[in-house]
């Protein structure tokens, strides 16, 4: 789920260098290269690879210099799109929410059976005291029996 939140935090930051970009009138580089990207999203190289291989897969990020395959940018317009819809939230929500239903689905059987066993319990509590208690009226009756003979 974390990845899914690196995933948009990287199109954003790929987003705001391509406006500081544009602003500068093209006067800095295309792209960011993959280690300020790493610093930016406080991971290791090794996990930037994991987090953007999707984003380069879907086409959302891409190679900005053939000269220089370590720069990368948004694509336009997928990269753009998934951002502003904010693909990779939702899709983290989605997770969250399937993960929850599915918790519940286990819980709610098991405080069932939980409730069932207490409710077992007690009622076998209350049947023996009941079966104490008869025998004791029982006793008491053929004692009063006994006397009025």
């Amino acid at each position: 789920m974390e990845v899914l939140k690196k995933q948009h935090r990287l199109l954003e930051i790929l987003y705001e260098y391509q406006l500081e970009y544009v602003k500068s009138e093209y006067q800095i580089a295309h792209g960011l290269n993959w280690q300020e990207i790493a610093d930016r999203l406080n991971v290791t190289s090794d996990q930037l690879y994991l987090i953007a291989g999707r984003l380069v897969e879907d086409g959302e990020i891409t190679s900005a210099a053939r000269d220089n395959p370590l720069l990368y940018a948004i694509k336009i317009p997928k990269g753009y799109a998934s951002l502003a819809i904010k693909k990779y939230l939702k899709e983290r929500e989605n997770v969250i929410i399937s993960s929850s239903k599915n918790f519940v689905s286990i819980l709610i059987p098991l405080a069932a059976l939980t409730l069932s066993f207490l409710i077992f319990i007690k009622a076998q509590n209350k049947q023996e005291q009941q079966d104490k208690e008869i025998k004791e009226l029982k006793s008491e009756v053929q004692q009063l029996r006994m006397r009025i003979k």
